[in-house]
């Protein structure tokens, strides 16, 4: 029993870093830009390799730890989080950032966070809102053509 414990400790560092390292690959082939002139793979490269630094601190100390969740159905929803961020990037490079940014924030809050349709949909609007009016207004942030806000012009 311990020894599958400390092969479970070690597996579970290595899903981390195996993530870490998809999303810094695919952040690398976007251009970075400079600290004082950012292109949009600075953050994503950054965050990757925070992602890639934290997995292998957790291989490094290889212990087995008594306190560890157990592996349950709800188990699963940090994958299909990872996973519908992943859908995300793809589809922000080719329909812009209100869909992409809509759908995402309305799957986490309601199939992830279990919300109400109600309530998941005037969030999810409301999010993209803000999240739209800050960057692309406020900050002056380049996004792809939005296909979505191509329809009101």
């Amino acid at each position: 029993m311990k020894a599958s414990r400390f092969f479970l400790s070690i597996v579970s560092g290595f899903v981390p870093l195996a993530v870490g390292l998809f999303f810094f690959i695919l952040s690398r082939k976007l251009s970075f830009g400079t600290w004082s002139n950012p292109g949009p793979g600075l953050w994503p490269t950054c965050l990757s390799a925070l992602i890639l630094l934290a997995s292998l601190a957790l291989i490094a100390s290889k212990r087995v730890r008594e306190d560890k969740e157990a592996y349950t159905r709800e188990s699963r929803f940090p994958l299909y989080g990872v996973l519908s961020l992943a859908a995300f990037i793809l589809l922000f490079e080719r329909l812009g950032a209100t869909l992409p940014c809509f759908a995402l924030f309305l799957f986490w809050i309601r199939f992830l966070g279990k919300e109400r349709w109600i309530g998941a949909v005037a969030c999810s609007a409301g999010i993209t809102a803000v999240l739209y009016l800050i960057f692309a207004w406020g900050l002056h942030i380049p996004f792809p053509e939005d296909k979505l806000l191509l329809l009101f012009r």
